[in-house]
């Protein structure tokens, strides 16, 4: 029932986001014509092979907007994995090396956290021309051209500074865990800090890991249409931004929050016995 709550409310959001444009006209609100664009564009949605989309040609938005669609996904997704498993590999190995370390983690962490992507983007384009210029060769492709794509350079930029923010929390997440009883009552039964930080605090901590990747998932959204312009992918960012209308910003909308809704539905159901050891459902 809540799940089913969450996505009606989310549905008739995506609808007024969607319908957003025709509210404003200079300084003047119009509501009626808010109104009927909603109406509209949820007609429109209930027949998928009326949705078209440019201006010049007028094309079938079902398929076309399929090809960025999962493109993009291909790279939010890797980032997203990519993030997850640096935080964790990250938060064992300095967890592991003591509270001095981790709370010097965790500090520096804060510091990285406030890099602005842009200039993480600019620095590693930077440093791939610089190892061309040096080396006369390289063998990771920096910018879309034509039909090439890339994926291995933005699914790194997209995973840095999240892969910090998780780890930060995560760390965070264990010291306090740490902290409690059931730790020294372990470490008095012989377990050795690594058994304790995996099958103890890892596992009280998984809640905490789950619901701040979704916070994550949304930063990795607002930055990737900046990844898609500056490395020339046509994404789903760049077809909203290149074919912008109501309708196409309402069914680009609708895909990422179905993909990620059933993604987060899945992922809740097969964490759901340690979300509960958890306290976190």
């Amino acid at each position: 029932m809540r799940f089913m709550r969450q996505f009606i409310f989310t549905f008739i959001a995506i609808l007024c986001i969607g319908a957003s444009p025709s509210l404003f006209k200079g300084i003047n609100i119009h509501p009626i014509k808010f109104l009927i664009e909603i109406w509209h564009n949820l007609n429109l949605l209930l027949h998928p092979n009326q949705l078209t989309y440019g201006k010049e040609t007028v094309r079938p938005l079902i398929p076309d907007v399929f090809d960025p669609f999962f493109y993009s996904m291909v790279i939010l997704l890797g980032g997203v994995i990519l993030s997850l498993l640096f935080s964790i590999v990250l938060a064992f190995i300095t967890f592991s090396l003591g509270k001095k370390w981790a709370d010097g983690a965790v500090y520096i962490s804060s510091y990285i956290e406030a890099i602005p992507d842009i200039f993480v983007i600019a620095i590693l384009q930077l440093g791939i021309v610089w190892v061309y210029k040096m080396f006369g060769n390289v063998q990771v492709s920096f910018v879309s051209l034509g039909t090439d794509r890339i994926y291995i350079i933005p699914i790194i930029i997209l995973s840095i500074l999240p892969s910090f923010y998780l780890f930060r929390l995560e760390i965070r997440a264990f010291i306090e865990e740490n902290e409690k009883q059931y730790t020294e009552f372990a470490l008095g039964k012989g377990l050795s800090k690594f058994q304790i930080i995996f099958r103890h605090i890892f596992r009280n901590t998984v809640g905490s890991l789950y619901f701040n990747s979704k916070h994550m998932i949304w930063l990795m959204l607002s930055n990737l249409f900046m990844v898609e312009y500056f490395f020339n992918m046509y994404g789903i960012m760049m077809f909203i931004y290149q074919y912008h209308s109501p309708i196409v910003l309402t069914v680009c909308l609708l895909l990422i929050f179905l993909l990620f809704y059933g993604i987060l539905l899945l992922t809740e159901a097969l964490l759901k016995p340690w979300l509960r050891m958890s306290g976190d459902i």
